[in-house]
């Protein structure tokens, strides 16, 4: 290890170490209980199958090693032979017992005190390729000259900037927040409407906003609170929009039935893929979802990231396509700690 990844690595964790100092200092810790006993009560066998499924997809694939090696935390979360000699061990060791996951990993967290889990999904929106009364709001693509805030990029975009125009500014406006989604023509032709990049400003989540203003009394709301407040207030809507300053810019591929492309560069499971903080996690290790309500208690990998997931106990967790996905992701919101999965050392 060179001397400049040494200082890499100082700064990385003396940043851990004042996360988790300042975040324990009044930590709110769910009711004690061993986490291995925890998992083992709560583990049913298709768990144990999907998690060898996706964990020795992971072992076949290069990006995880060479995320892991990569990322200014190695090797915190394991090393790269500590891995290769658990991957190894595990096709030949796991069965329907779950503990036997515990003799090869330990499960670790960054801080106690909760964070929070919500979900998020691949929406679908109407879309036309040309511009009418009802076909009336861009979806744009990326280029230098749009590098702004929303309300400017909205006031000065170009027919050149344009890649498909939609009917519903509300559903477009939370297209830029999943950051993919399906295409539908009226013709029933499907696109796909990928992630492409950003103009740089940070997220502000509109939720947050209406109730910092006074237009929801609870502490929690839903997407679709959101939305039809948005539909029922449209003197206020675009308002409300532009404050968050943070746009979303796409490109347009061919539809294939399939869910979108992580961060990591896999296609996203839906239960399965969490996004995570990207500057304290890498890609492609596995969590254990440890929620207050034990709604979600289970393993997944990260596979992704997001402008708002920022923590060590903040997690977003793909639910799929459609409507329907769309629906169950805007009501989860519960009380998270993340622990990481991490190869026993052996002696």
């Amino acid at each position: 290890m060179d001397t400049r990844r040494n200082l890499r690595c100082i700064i990385f964790y003396f940043s851990i170490y004042l996360l988790v100092f300042n975040q324990t200092a009044n930590s709110e810790n769910f009711e004690s209980q061993k986490i291995d006993e925890f998992v083992i009560q709560n583990f049913p066998k298709e768990e144990l199958d999907k998690f060898k499924t996706f964990f020795l997809g992971n072992c076949s694939n290069s990006k995880f090693l060479n995320n892991l090696r990569k990322h200014e935390s190695y090797p915190q979360y394991g090393t790269i032979n500590e891995w290769k000699r658990v991957c190894e061990k595990i096709d030949k060791m796991l069965t329907d017992n779950p503990k036997v996951i515990f003799r090869n990993f330990d499960f670790n967290y960054l801080s106690s005190k909760p964070g929070k889990l919500t979900a998020y999904y691949q929406p679908n929106i109407l879309v036309s390729n040309t511009r009418t009364n009802k076909y009336k709001y861009p979806i744009l693509k990326k280029r230098p000259g749009l590098m702004l805030e929303r309300k400017k990029i909205l006031e000065t975009y170009e027919t050149k900037d344009v890649l498909l125009w939609t009917n519903d500014e509300v559903e477009l406006f939370f297209l830029h927040v999943q950051g993919s989604g399906i295409g539908i023509f009226e013709s029933g032709k499907k696109v796909k409407i990928s992630y492409a990049g950003n103009n740089g400003y940070e997220y502000r989540s509109i939720g947050k906003i209406l109730i910092q203003k006074g237009f929801f009394e609870k502490k929690k709301i839903e997407a679709e609170d959101v939305k039809n407040w948005l539909r029922k207030n449209l003197h206020q809507k675009q308002k409300i929009l532009n404050l968050n300053k943070r746009f979303i810019f796409f490109k347009v591929n061919e539809f294939k039935e399939s869910h979108p492309i992580g961060s990591y560069g896999e296609q996203l499971v839906p239960l399965s893929s969490i996004a995570i903080d990207r500057k304290i996690y890498p890609y492609g290790i596995p969590f254990f979802l440890y929620t207050e309500e034990n709604n979600f208690n289970f393993i997944t990998f990260s596979a992704d990231t997001g402008a708002a997931i920022k923590g060590p106990n903040r997690a977003d967790i793909f639910f799929g396509s459609g409507e329907n996905a769309g629906k169950k992701a805007g009501k989860i919101n519960e009380k998270l700690i993340l622990y990481f999965l991490k190869p026993k050392v052996t002696k």
